[in-house]
């Protein structure tokens, strides 16, 4: 018991403080990048008894390409009629806005807002507000902030030990 005690004071702060500060610098890395690598957009339909499922993913291959693919799912299955094989074109950020264009010499067009998590634009066939989620990067997001807590509190757990300790109230 006393082992553990002896490790629940410096030891464990120092590694608890290690912990929080890491993924405190994962957390800001992660909220900082201008984008994330896949974003995907779901639509559900149901029609005549049957559900089919439309998502397209947004790929960012390097600093310049974007791959657009999109996929059809029947009844829970992939329809190789329905998909969509995949487009490449070229993008541009500029002050948060997501452009692209099908040649590098042709004219950008904007797409929406883009930033680590999602990308917010317009949906040309419904005309309505769509958000494309980079799901790695909410994963990142959680992970970092589970882990800052965790940390947090065997950080505080270890600093009420040593403070209980010198005044003498823990022996």
């Amino acid at each position: 018991m006393k082992g553990l005690f002896k490790f629940s004071k410096t030891p464990l702060a120092i590694i608890s403080s290690v912990l929080f500060v890491a993924f405190m610098v994962v957390l800001m890395v992660v909220c900082l990048i201008p984008h994330g690598t896949t974003y995907q957009y779901s639509a559900k339909l149901e029609f005549g008894g049957q559900s089919a499922e439309s998502v397209t993913y947004f790929t960012f291959k390097n600093d310049k390409e974007l791959e657009i693919k999109s996929e059809t799912k029947v009844n829970g299955e992939v329809s190789e009629d329905l998909s969509m094989d995949p487009i490449v074109a070229f993008y541009k950020i500029e002050n948060g806005k997501l452009l692209i264009a099908e040649t590098e010499d042709a004219e950008f067009m904007e797409v929406g807002t883009i930033n680590s998590f999602e990308i917010k634009g317009i949906n040309p066939s419904t005309n309505e507000a769509m958000a494309m989620k980079c799901n790695t990067s909410y994963v990142l997001r959680d992970l970092s902030i589970a882990f800052m807590v965790i940390g947090g509190v065997l950080l505080a757990g270890s600093l009420t030990l040593i403070i209980l300790d010198k005044k003498g109230i823990i022996k």
